[in-house]
């Protein structure tokens, strides 16, 4: 590339009104986003409004874990966790799809069957937040019911997520102990891209809230 520039989240989000523009651009030279500068808080954006841009590098603010920041990390999970996630070929060829008028390609099935290892926590009820990080389109938060456990606990509840473009997008499954009308205490989560997904039951060993595996 001929060169390179940092854009700001706000920036990105008055060039992505211009979408193919913005393509373009990531075609000939490397794009920078890095979130707003008056996240005083240290938090933390979708990286997919980068990605779906075409923009090369999507910088985080990695000291602040939750929901974003674990899409993130479960979506460069993929490709054996070298940090390069090749780009959908649409992107390479700048030929965009209207993401305004995307009709769903896939439909995604997701079961929570169980969780087993969670100690005696009688008094709580566990839920799991099922989600879905992509484009706007595809972007969907579904909750299971609470569970008691003794343990470990049974909701074996299914979603379905049509799905406009599976190639940005990730499934986040985040346990909580806690109930729908309380604060509730984090316990847990994974990402997954959806493209690494395939058919079957799997039994998924959670991750701590800095992303480490949990023993």
């Amino acid at each position: 590339p001929a060169a390179s520039a940092s854009l700001a989240e706000a920036k990105l989000e008055e060039f992505a009104s211009n979408r193919r523009m913005i393509i373009e651009q990531a075609q000939r030279h490397v794009l920078r986003v890095y979130p707003s500068p008056m996240r005083v808080d240290s938090s933390n954006f979708d990286a997919a409004l980068g990605w779906m841009n075409g923009v090369q590098i999507v910088a985080m603010n990695w000291q602040t874990p939750g929901p974003s920041l674990w899409a993130y990390q479960a979506f460069f999970s993929d490709n054996g966790q070298c940090g390069y996630v090749k780009k959908p070929d649409w992107l390479i060829d700048g030929n965009p799809p209207d993401f305004e008028t995307l009709e769903p390609s896939q439909v995604l099935r997701v079961r929570i069957m169980s969780a087993r290892g969670l100690g005696h926590r009688t008094f709580k009820d566990h839920i799991v937040n099922v989600e879905l990080w992509g484009i706007p389109q595809d972007t969907r938060v579904e909750k299971t019911f609470a569970a008691k456990t003794d343990d470990g606990c049974t909701w074996d509840q299914e979603f379905i997520f049509p799905l406009c473009c599976p190639e940005l997008a990730v499934l986040l499954l985040v346990l909580h102990a806690g109930d729908k009308l309380k604060k509730s205490d984090f316990y847990g989560q994974i990402g997954l891209p959806i493209n690494n997904i395939g058919l079957g039951k799997f039994e998924i060993r959670l991750r701590r809230r800095d992303g480490r595996r949990t023993t």
